[in-house]
This record gives structure tokens, sequence and C-alpha cells, in this order.
């Protein structure tokens, strides 16, 4: 019979690990049901408000739909207050905090959340504005209804992307197939259109459910503010013939103010025995554009022996490569690759101090975790940090994380939320949502016992060798074992990245670093 040690873990807070960070919400659960999250954002006060979503059918069965908020404390993680909201269609498309500058009317309601109205009989789509406070309680008074294209149309519209801009300028992207036109308009908080520019698709090519072949859109961004410029950027992902023929063009569309086209770049797979796959990390944030006008793009890939993996690369406003860096290159592919479990971008960003954080899953010892990394804007990894450790439940052969974002916070850190569950060749699982608060400033709170770790350590249980990687930002000192009674039984000072266990008998042992 093998031998296993399982092991807790446990850190002393030393003067060199100057960042704490904590592990707010874990797989919770209401009502027996899973929620899902789809947006979280820092309110004025400086908390975090997660919004999530019951669906009406879980596993073929009814259920009653409600949206949820959460009001989460920015230091500690602790949910401050919650409101449910019964029977809400799930449409909606942007929720987000307005700019405080030039907009006195919206100092007690700062927050505005977007949803579209779809009127199948008329065959027209309609935008909602409500807005609500720090409290998530709406105002029915300030709610406004605005129409997309004026005139109506024999088919559906098709809303592909949004944002709020520097300006509190309402930006949406939409399709009208029958057409063959792509919108961009521009709302003021008010309802009123500012402007709206038409494009063919025979010029922008964007994806429609009815067209595989088209230009498949991950995100819309305010790239610079003075004077407005945004940035677009998908794939096109057409049919493959077979999985392994899948090849995906990475493509970024440069708009003025006006939204005229004014660059274009293209970045096509790499070789398919190498890194076969191309794609940004998610649907919601998969590139960033820097101040000199080069652009961070974040590429899933690697398909040699089996294993995936994530990395950004650094291109000019040409597309040209400037420099790459893989996050699976420092830790053993046992670890950061998975012959069975994919890698899942969660996001990408930058802060107004010029760092970049990444947050991605991966495969860790059969063991979906989630990795958050910070970097400067040359790529320099500044630290790691890694949490939501999920075993696979026995009949259930694979872990998924869906409906997962990133945002960045005010005065450093990040906010990483997603959903969670297992699945196999019948059946869902779900396990609920999740949420990481990561902080590097000094006014965070210390870390709690569910944190996001400065190191991760595997196979967990193990045998004889437990490997162990750290953070950029963390020296180590020393590692010991403990039993559960807390006697000491073992300590190393040197190859601290490798722990000798098999002299010890089977069990449950605590670890200190």
């Amino acid at each position: 019979m093998k031998k296993l040690l399982s092991l807790f873990f446990c850190l002393t807070m030393c003067g060199w690990l100057h960042a704490q960070h904590c592990d707010s919400i874990n797989n919770h659960r209401i009502e027996g049901y899973s929620l899902e999250p789809e947006f979280a954002i820092q309110l004025a006060d400086g908390n975090i408000l997660l919004r999530a979503w019951q669906d009406t059918v879980i596993n073929g069965q009814p259920h009653p739909a409600f949206i949820k908020f959460y009001k989460i404390s920015r230091f500690g993680g602790r949910i401050l207050d919650s409101v449910t909201y019964e029977n809400h269609e799930k449409n909606d498309i942007l929720m987000t905090r307005i700019r405080n500058s030039g907009n006195p009317a919206y100092e007690q309601y700062p927050n505005i959340l977007v949803k579209s109205l779809v009127d199948n009989e008329n065959c027209k789509t309609d935008l909602n504005l409500s807005f609500f406070n720090d409290d998530a309680i709406f105002n029915e008074d300030m709610e406004i209804t605005v129409p997309l294209a004026d005139t109506l149309v024999d088919f559906y519209y098709y809303i592909s992307t949004s944002l709020l801009d520097g300006n509190n300028d309402l930006i949406i992207q939409y399709n009208i197939p029958s057409r063959d036109s792509v919108y961009f308009d521009r709302f003021g908080l008010d309802g009123t259109l500012k402007h709206r520019t038409i494009i063919s698709r025979s010029v922008l090519p964007v994806y429609t459910v009815y067209d595989w072949d088209g230009f498949f859109i991950h995100g819309l961004k305010q790239s610079h503010e003075s004077p407005s410029k945004y940035v677009m950027y998908g794939s096109f992902d057409p049919q493959p013939a077979s999985f392994l023929e899948w090849k995906r063009e990475f493509v970024s569309y440069e708009f003025d103010s006006l939204f005229n086209i004014v660059n274009t770049f293209t970045i096509p797979p790499t070789n398919l025995n190498t890194y076969p796959f191309f794609s940004n990390i998610s649907f919601r944030n998969g590139m960033v554009v820097l101040e000199d006008g080069t652009s961070l793009v974040v590429r899933d890939v690697r398909w040699t022996n089996n294993l995936e993996g994530t990395g950004i690369r650094k291109y000019d406003a040409n597309g040209n490569l400037l420099k790459s860096v893989w996050f699976d290159s420092t830790i053993p592919p046992t670890s950061y690759g998975s012959t069975w479990d994919d890698y899942l971008g969660i996001g990408l960003e930058k802060d107004d101090q010029g760092n970049v954080f990444c947050a991605f899953q991966c495969m860790v010892d059969n063991m979906m975790t989630v990795v958050v990394i910070k970097l400067d804007e040359d790529l320099n990894i500044i630290w790691e940090r890694y949490g939501m450790h999920m075993k696979t439940p026995l009949g259930f052969h694979r872990y998924a994380w869906e409906w997962c974002g990133l945002n960045v916070l005010d005065q450093g850190g990040a906010v990483v939320f997603g959903y969670n569950y297992a699945y196999n060749n019948e059946q869902t699982y779900p396990f609920g949502l999740f949420m990481m608060l990561v902080d590097d400033n000094e006014t965070a709170t210390h870390e709690t016992t569910r944190m996001l770790r400065p190191y991760i350590f595997f196979p967990n249980p193990g045998k004889d060798l437990l490997h162990l990687h750290y953070s950029p930002d963390v020296t180590p000192r020393q590692v010991t074992l403990y039993d559960l009674q807390g006697r000491m039984l073992y300590t190393q000072s040197n190859d601290l990245g490798n722990v000798r266990m098999g002299q010890l008998p089977a069990g449950t042992y605590t670890l200190r670093i």
C-alpha cells in the first residue's frame, strides 16, 4: 500500500513578506442553488460590489431566477451586506462606476447597470440604464430607456461589447445581421445619442451567430483619453475540419473618437507543431494598450507533450513582437500544465502606476488553481499569488471556471471573481461563485487562513518529495514540518524548492514556511 502524506499549511508573517492578501468568498451557495458572478466593481467608498445571477434552469430543472449583489470589504474580505432582486432576466451587458467629475446628479447614485431589452415581436432592442448607490439600491426615477438603431428591421440586434469611457459616455457596439452592418453608438448618461457610426461588415467583419468565419470580439477598451482613442480586439475563429486544425488569428482595430478605423494589425497563429492555439485570455479583457503605443496581448498556447500554458506578448503598433513572458517556464510541466485540463484565462488589466495584473487558472497536481501575477510594463514579474485549490470530486473528471473577470483596484491590488463547477460527460456539478482580493499596499489586513499564497506546493497528498514554487518577491528562509500535535518533525534550510518527506510515516502534517 502506498504511503500518503497530507499537508496543512501555515505562514509566519515576516518582514520580507510585505504584501497582504485574502480570499474573500469561496464556493458560496445560496438556498441550495448555484450563483454565477458576472460583474465586480470597486465602489466610491472603496469596497467591492459583486453581482451574481441565478439561472432559471440548472441541470434541466427549473428554478426561480434572481440576481444578488454582495457588498464586500476591500480590506479583510468580509461580506458587509447583500441585496436580492427576484425574477430578473440575465440580459445585463455592463455594470460600472461613474466618474465623479462633471456628474453632480449622480453623487448619491454613482453606479450604472446597463441591460438590453429585446423586443422579438417588433424586431428591435432597447437599452435600459439603471442607477444605484453603493448599497445596491436603485433609483427608479433615474431609470432611462433608449433605442438602438432607430429603424425597425427584420432581425434582432446582436450586442458584442460595451464600455463606459473616461468622459462618462456609454459606447455600445452591436450588429444588425440583416443589414450586414456594425454599429457604434455613443450615449450620454442622460440617454442622449451623441454619435452613431455604421461600418459595413465587408470592412469590419464582426462575427454573428450565423457567421462562424467572422471576427470574434473579445474586448473593447479606451486606449487614450486625450484625444480619445479606442481599441477593439479579438480573433478570426473559423470552424475547423478537425480540432487540431483550429487556427486563430489575433486582430486589433484602433479607432478615433468617431470610431473611424485608424490602424489594424494582425498576428497569425504560430507553428502548429509548437504553439498551435492563439487566443486572448478572456472575452472581457485580454489586451492592454500602453501609453507609448505598444500593446500587451495574452496568448493561450503550447501543445507540445499535450501541455498547455499562458503567456503575455508585447507588440509595437504594427504588430511586431517585442518581448514575451510565459508563465509555464518557471514551474515543472507537472504543475503549470496538464495532459487533461485546459488553461482558462481570467483577465489582463493595467493600473495607474504602470503595472499590469494578469489572472488565469491552471492545473496543479490534479487541482485547479487560480494564479494572479503582477508585472511591470516591460513584463518583469513582480510577484505571483496562488489561490482556489479545488480538487475534482469523485465521478467528475474536470474542474472549470466561467463568468470570470479581473478588475484593478484603486491604490493597488486587484479583484478576481468567477464561477467554478465540475463536470463529466453526462452532468455538471456546480460549486458556486468565488472572489479573491489581492492587495499590496500598507493599509491591507493580515492574511487569513483562506488566502492567496505567495507560494504553491505539490503534490498533496504526496509520498516522498514535496515541490514548492515561490513568488519572485519571496525569499524563503526555512521549511518545517509538524505533526498535528504541534511537534516539530523535520526542518530544512537549503534547497527549499524540494522538501524530502520519505522518512515520515503516512499521516497528515502541517507545513510552515
